[in-house]
C-alpha cells in the first residue's frame, strides 16, 4: 500500500464536510493510538499544521471544544480522556 500525502484540499471551515472529515481522521488516529485521546490529538495537531487543515477560521483549541461538547471526549487533570459515548462510536465502522 503506498499513501501519498499532500496539503490538505477537503472541506474548509464552514464547508458541510469539515468537521466530518476532521472527525473520521481523529477517530482513525485514536484507533491507531489504542485510544489515547492526548495522543490522537498531538497527531491532529502535527497533521493540521503539517498539511493545513487548521488555521485562523478553525483551530485545534477549536476542535477540542467540539469533542467536549459532542461528548467524544472529556478533559481530566490527567489529560482528554474518550467518554464511554465515544469509545463504543469510535468502533464503529460506518
Amino acid at each position: 500500500m503506498r499513501f501519498d500525502y499532500q496539503k490538505w484540499k477537503g472541506p474548509r471551515p464552514g464547508d458541510e464536510g469539515f468537521i466530518k472529515q476532521l472527525m473520521e481522521i481523529y477517530r482513525n488516529l485514536l484507533l491507531q493510538t489504542g485510544g489515547d485521546v492526548d495522543e490522537a490529538l498531538r497527531w491532529m495537531e502535527h497533521f493540521g499544521r503539517e498539511y493545513g487543515f487548521f488555521g485562523e477560521n478553525f483551530s485545534l483549541e477549536d476542535f477540542k471544544k467540539l469533542l467536549e461538547e459532542s461528548g467524544e471526549a472529556r478533559r481530566t487533570p490527567e489529560g482528554y480522556q474518550l467518554t464511554p459515548r465515544a469509545s463504543a462510536a469510535s468502533v464503529r465502522i460506518p
